[in-house]
């Protein structure tokens, strides 16, 4: 059975209810982000947890979350369920992603960096930059 990371066990634990389980018992959810992230997802997550829970007079169906990852540099977010206002929260945390360094959590901008898509401050690709001419 393959290992579970820490992070994703945090996830799962915290928010149970998004977390799509397969017949066999198994949770099916890919996680495959950037550390930094971690705390703006567990907010993305809380928001969209909380507003399903305080708002079930509109029936809005439950999230379920199959995948979260890096792409192009910034975070992407694939769930069922939900609503228009969800859709927004996920959109909005999707674009704040490309102003949030991927190396420190600081302020950055996406740019493209030797081939690649990313969200890097100035002072981490200067960092990365001198390690790769050494």
């Amino acid at each position: 059975m393959k290992k579970i990371n820490k992070d994703i066990q945090y996830f799962i634990k915290k928010y149970t209810k998004m977390f799509p389980l397969e017949e066999d018992g198994r949770f099916s959810v890919c996680l495959g982000f950037e550390p930094v992230w971690l705390e703006h997802i567990d907010k993305l997550m809380d928001c969209i947890q909380s507003y399903i829970d305080n708002n079930k007079h509109l029936n809005i169906s439950q999230v379920r979350i199959h995948q979260i990852k890096e792409k192009f540099g910034t975070l992407r977010f694939y769930y069922d369920g939900g609503d228009e206002t969800i859709h927004g929260m996920v959109w909005f945390a999707e674009y704040q992603s490309q102003f949030i360094c991927e190396k420190c959590g600081q302020s950055a901008k996406l740019k493209e960096t030797h081939g690649w898509y990313r969200t890097i401050c100035d002072k981490c690709r200067e960092k990365e930059d001198e390690k790769r001419r050494k």
